[in-house]
This record gives C-alpha cells, sequence and structure tokens, in this order.
C-alpha cells in the first residue's frame, strides 16, 4: 500500500512539472550535468528557435549561437560549468536560429535535480526588441554628452 502511494505522489510530481514545463512563456532547456547536451526543451523553445523538439535533442549549444565572441561555443560551456558550481548564473546571449536569424536572449542557468538526475536548467526570454529600443537611447544620450562637453568648454 506504501509503494502504491509512494508511486502515485511520483506521478502527480511528473504530472505537475510537465505542466509547468511545457506551459511556460520562457525557453527552457534541460542540460545533462557531466556533458551539458540538451536533454529536453520545452515548446516554447522549439517556437522561437524555430526547431522540431527532436531535432534540438541533437544539437549542441554552439547551434543556438552566434559563434561571434564571446557568444560561442567555449563561453557556452563556461556558464554551464559555473552553474554545476552551484551558481546562478545571468546573461545576455546573441543567438541564432534555425533560419539563420539573429537575436537576443536573456538567460539564467540553475542546477536542479529532476527525478533523480542532477541537470542545468537554463531559463531564456527574448530581449531583442529591448535591446533595439535602447541604441536610439543611447546613441541620443552620448550626443547629449558631447554637446554638454563643447558647451562647458567654451565658458
Amino acid at each position: 500500500m506504501e509503494r502504491l502511494r509512494a508511486e502515485a505522489a511520483l506521478a502527480d510530481s511528473e504530472s505537475s512539472y510537465r505542466a509547468i514545463f511545457e506551459s511556460a512563456e520562457d525557453a527552457i532547456f534541460v542540460h545533462d550535468w557531466d556533458t551539458g547536451e540538451i536533454v529536453d526543451v520545452n515548446p516554447t523553445a522549439c517556437r522561437l528557435f524555430g526547431w522540431p523538439r527532436d531535432e534540438m535533442l541533437k544539437l549542441g549549444v554552439e547551434q543556438f549561437s552566434s559563434n561571434v565572441p564571446p557568444y560561442t561555443r567555449d563561453t557556452a560551456l563556461h556558464y554551464l560549468d559555473t552553474a554545476r558550481s552551484g551558481q546562478v548564473v545571468r546573461f545576455e546571449w546573441h543567438r541564432r536560429n534555425r533560419d539563420d536569424s539573429l537575436h537576443w536572449d536573456e538567460v539564467m542557468l540553475k542546477a536542479a535535480t529532476i527525478g533523480g538526475k542532477r541537470r542545468v536548467l537554463a531559463f531564456t526570454r527574448e530581449i531583442t526588441d529591448r535591446k533595439r529600443a535602447r541604441k536610439p537611447c543611447a546613441r541620443a544620450k552620448r550626443a547629449y554628452e558631447r554637446r554638454s562637453r563643447r558647451r562647458s568648454i567654451a565658458c
């Protein structure tokens, strides 16, 4: 009887995990603890990155990177190592989609245990529009600062 209760609790837990995983608005990647390989992705990741799930699971992190330094496989593996050390890692990442379009993501990596196995979870949120909106503001700020310096020198 106790075993049946434990099995039912485990099934409920798995069902809850799946519901959250599959309905999350952020893209979620589950990485193997030892190799860093992608062992699971949620539907949002597939939609945002443009890959079917079965194909995404065969790809390495370099396929999702712009591969322009520092957005390379080596940097991604360094971040995974840092997460394995117990730190929560946050960074911006320049990614490439299946159609070769480039996008910006805000990424958080975190160690977790899922189904008794150590994993590294990657939560990603697209921020391409936010970064584009910041460019004109940054240009205007630099121009204002240049004009202000010229005025103060002229005084």
